[in-house]
């Protein structure tokens, strides 16, 4: 009799999903209800041969049925958001190229040359030399548009204030205008007095073309004007502080590259340049150039950056269509499967915590490289194969080589965390927060009292884990703990033709300076 009621109860373990394509794990989730179950997999039909192998053996203490109760239990859910994260990167990937374009295709830089209008009003031939993304996608300076994780933009930075700021602002108090000989006012443009060509000899030094002299309430004794720029127009009655009010100013504030860089030029080099020109202003100290290249919502107050929230947006922005496309392999091949057996919402947890977790940890060690994606995240995922694996090794047949196998793949995403616009960096630190998460969010099997005991306790050390580590690296993030680490850069950058790590982002402030 207790033989054909074990043939008629169900197969508990056709609803298992597998953990991975491999089948290198097996969890229980007694908590939600079932949903659709689709049929056995290669991980629960070995699972099942398993299970059989232990009820052909009467119990003994309890153990065994134990186990089985737990098996009973196991649902497979449908994996909502592994579909809907893909749905938002495939409709950012194609959003981002039909808005911006793709850039050059290479590993290194391409040159290019063009004529252009100069501040005096001449023609001048300049290069250009634009960034390649092997990866097909948009530019750099795009992506940071798009909201990469781009440490600049997220917190004010003293290496960039020291570095590209503060000598802006120095150069700016020696600046003059420097002004065409010409009884109608002609062109001029505000330079030091060295940059005054030999056309334009009438330099008015200390004012700035346009500056404060030209306001109602300027203060000759202390050269300034406490309204200024918005200030009352009128014309000064020195005759070189009129013409400087009323020349030609071809050459206004040009934001270039990502950490803030300002020069005074013509529209057509700014534009040429892929910059952003700002024709309403007359000096740099005018524009704040780190909110115009960061982009997205504008900050609060001005020339301070707050774009914490790029650490969520990366996840769903990636480098190019090769990338997405390794991206896409493996959701629908390992996080389909986890969230299968763990459910959307735990599933969810456990994606944007390794994903925020590593871009927390990326933009703390690696603050000026340009890094997308949603890889921190596939990193918590292959955490979550690990935890699997460990949590559910006795009822396995061979442990040890589903071990090798999620080792092969470890390495395998380390290697690509070498390429740019991947950062290493962001997937160690992924993974780590992967483990912390996999301990609070999957459910699992215990095999007795002390196994129930033991994981119990591992699930409260995740829990203050993730808090613990999320504190900390956000406390790093915002002292400017790691703004000189070069050996950072390293880690996360190998350069497989001369200068492929600095033409691809993974320093913007030392491509720039």
């Amino acid at each position: 009799q207790q033989q054909q009621q074990q043939q008629r109860r169900p197969d508990p373990t056709r609803a298992m999903p597998a953990a991975s394509s491999g089948g290198d794990s097996r969890r229980a989730q007694a908590s939600v209800p079932m949903r659709s179950p689709q049929g056995p997999t290669q991980q629960s039909r070995a699972l099942h041969n398993n299970n059989n192998n232990v009820s052909r053996a009467p119990p003994k203490d309890g153990y065994e049925t134990s186990i089985r109760k737990q098996l009973n239990a196991i649902y497979e859910h449908r994996p909502y958001f592994t579909y809907f994260v893909s749905f938002v990167q495939i409709a950012v990937m194609i959003i981002s190229v039909a808005v911006y374009s793709l850039a050059p295709i290479s590993f290194g830089t391409s040159t290019s040359s063009k004529s252009v209008t100069a501040p005096d009003g001449s023609s001048t031939t300049v290069a250009y030399i634009q960034q390649g993304n092997f990866w097909i996608g948009v530019s750099p300076n795009s992506l940071v548009l798009l909201a990469a994780k781009f440490t600049p933009c997220m917190r004010k930075d003293d290496r960039v204030q020291s570095t590209i700021l503060d000598p802006q602002l120095a150069t700016q108090k020696q600046m003059g205008c420097c002004m065409e000989l010409s009884p109608t006012g002609g062109n001029c443009f505000s330079t030091t007095p060295d940059k005054c060509t030999s056309q334009f000899k009438q330099f008015l030094p200390g004012l700035p073309c346009g500056g404060p002299q030209c306001c109602s309430d300027f203060s000759p004794s202390a050269n300034t004007s406490a309204s200024w720029p918005s200030c009352t127009r009128v014309d000064p009655s020195d005759p070189a502080q009129k013409k400087s009010c009323t020349c030609t100013m071809l050459a206004r504030p040009c934001c270039l590259g990502l950490v803030g860089k300002c020069e005074l030029q013509t529209e057509s080099y700014c534009k040429f340049k892929e910059g952003i020109w700002h024709e309403d202003k007359t000096l740099c100290s005018e524009v704040d150039c780190l909110g115009s290249t960061c982009g997205l919502i504008p900050f609060a107050k001005q020339k301070t950056p707050d774009q914490w929230y790029r650490v969520y947006l990366a996840l769903f922005l990636h480098a190019g269509f090769i990338h997405l496309f390794f991206v896409l392999l493996f959701q629908y091949s390992v996080t389909i499967d986890i969230e299968k057996l763990a459910g959307c919402v735990r599933m969810s947890c456990i994606f944007f915590l390794s994903g925020i977790g590593g871009y927390v940890v990326s933009a703390t060690l690696t603050p000026y490289q340009v890094s997308s994606g949603a890889t921190p995240a596939c990193y918590g995922v292959l955490a979550c194969l690990l935890v699997e694996l460990f949590q559910s090794w006795q009822l396995l047949h061979s442990p040890c080589f589903e071990l090798f196998k999620l080792l092969l793949l470890l390495a395998f995403a380390f290697a690509l965390g070498l390429l740019p616009y991947i950062d290493n960096w962001g997937n160690i630190g992924g993974f780590v927060f992967g483990v912390l998460s996999a301990l609070v969010f999957l459910p699992y099997i215990t095999f007795g009292r002390w196994d129930a005991a033991r994981k119990r306790i591992l699930l409260v050390v995740g829990i203050i884990g993730v808090i613990i580590l999320m504190i900390l690296w956000n406390v790093l993030l915002y002292t400017n703990s790691f703004n000189n680490c070069e050996w950072c850069n390293s880690f996360d950058c190998v350069n497989v033709v001369a200068d492929f790590c600095k033409d691809n982002s993974q320093d913007e402030l030392y491509r720039v300076v």
